[in-house]
């Protein structure tokens, strides 16, 4: 009988696996495309997302450092520094209602930071302050790291059609510097898909989207930059939330 009982209890936990998790919805006009201005070019790369400081008026574009070098076919990487000094704004134009459209001027100067590397994916973050409109939604950050076994959601605009939608994915491994998912859509393209927000069931921030790789055994995992390091780099010293401990779910490389 405690045989039997055994089984029982491990069917439940490797079958949760299966069960359907309801997908957040997140309000329109959050999630841009973004457009680089300076001087002398602009240029479109990847996504952005609309992110409110806690509880303050506060609202930021938020997108990849990344994005302001090679990964959107520039012939060298930005620094922090570069980016305040040449940027002029960051203009956002909604991906659910194009008449929607955002512009970011002040560039929230990180001296650090750098694209995702071997050290991780913690300082691939480039933030500009939006103007504070009474009425305008915007994603808030989840400072809580997640769980492995935590399903998300990946923001994806769809490559060849104006169609948006989200892509799910379960928490691989966690850590301050990164976070990474295996892709349920092993045939989803989010190669434009770069500063896109990585959701929760309730909706809230858990990373920024950076990009994938695939591991040995050939599947497809996503990686992020956690929300804990897009919140430091608006107040480094704001106390981390402790982890909400849950059982979780095994994930098979």
């Amino acid at each position: 009988m405690k045989r039997v009982r055994w089984w029982l209890f491990v069917g439940w936990m490797f079958g949760s696996c299966g069960v359907n998790v309801a997908q957040p919805k997140p309000p329109a006009d959050v999630i841009f495309r973004p457009t680089v201005l300076t001087a002398d070019l602009s240029y479109s790369a990847g996504m952005a997302f609309r992110m409110k400081k806690d509880e303050s008026s506060l609202h930021y574009l938020v997108t990849a450092h990344s994005l302001f070098g090679p990964a959107a076919d520039l012939d060298v990487q930005m620094t922090g520094v570069d980016i305040e000094r040449v940027v002029v704004a960051l203009v956002g134009v909604s991906c659910t209602d194009p008449r929607a459209v955002v512009v970011a001027r002040r560039y929230m100067l990180l001296p650090d930071a750098r694209r995702s590397d071997e050290k991780g994916a913690e300082k691939d973050i480039a933030l500009f302050e939006l103007p504070a409109r009474l009425g305008e939604r915007a994603l808030a950050l989840d400072r809580s790291p997640p769980l492995r076994g935590d399903k998300v959601w990946i923001y994806v605009k769809y490559a060849g059609s104006g169609r948006v939608g989200l892509e799910p994915a379960m928490v691989a491994w966690v850590s301050d510097q990164e976070v990474r998912y295996v892709l349920e859509n092993q045939a989803v393209d989010l190669r434009g898909a770069m500063g896109a927000p990585v959701l929760s069931t309730e909706g809230t921030v858990m990373g920024m989207h950076l990009g994938i790789f695939t591991s040995a055994s050939g599947r497809k995992f996503g990686y992020a930059c956690p929300a804990g390091a897009i919140a430091d780099v608006l107040d480094p010293n704001q106390e981390k939330p402790a982890s909400v401990m849950k059982p979780s779910i095994p994930v098979k490389n």
